[in-house]
Parts: structure tokens; sequence; C-alpha cells
């Protein structure tokens, strides 16, 4: 069995408040001084999951991770939120 390993996105819902409704924010902590982070309205649309996807892929697109060539692979999620693991390639069964 192969293992996929690569960066994580962590995405999670953000409550309205008076003056902002509900909003998704993706965080990837690079190193101990780097973190980027994207915020997205909800989309009233789309499921929760797409939500934290879109607001996954908009930090992967507005950061210096767009350069390196990756993709979300797969995707975990608990209480707190979604995980998505990134690599530069889909996996496929070995």
């Amino acid at each position: 069995m192969k293992i996929i390993q690569g960066p994580i996105i962590k995405t999670r819902l953000l409550a309205p408040t008076n003056s902002r409704g509900s909003r998704y924010v993706a965080e990837h902590k690079r190193d101990s001084t780097t973190k980027w982070r994207r915020i997205i309205p909800k989309h009233y649309g789309s499921s929760e999951w797409e939500n934290h996807r879109n607001a996954a892929q908009e930090l992967i697109e507005n950061s210096p991770m767009n350069e390196w060539g990756i993709i979300i692979v797969c995707a975990g999620y608990d209480s707190d939120g979604y995980y998505w693991v990134l690599a530069d390639a889909p996996y496929s069964p070995a």
C-alpha cells in the first residue's frame, strides 16, 4: 500500500457575526513563522463539504503553493473541520 504524503490545509467554519455572515477559513502552517490563510464567504448553494473544499482550493490558488504544481488528493474531517492532503499527482493504487 502506498501512503500519500504532502502538505495539509485545515479548513473550518467561522460563525456569523453582527456584521458578517458565515465564512470558511483555510490555513496552512508552512513553518514556525509562516502561516498562509484565506477566508471565503459561505456559498449557500453549495454543500458543507464543497464550501470547505472551495476554501482549500482558494488558498492553493492564492499562495506560493500555486507554484508547487500540487492538487488536493484526499480529505479527512473531525468536529473541528476538514483536513486536505495535497500532492503533486493523484493517488492510484499500485
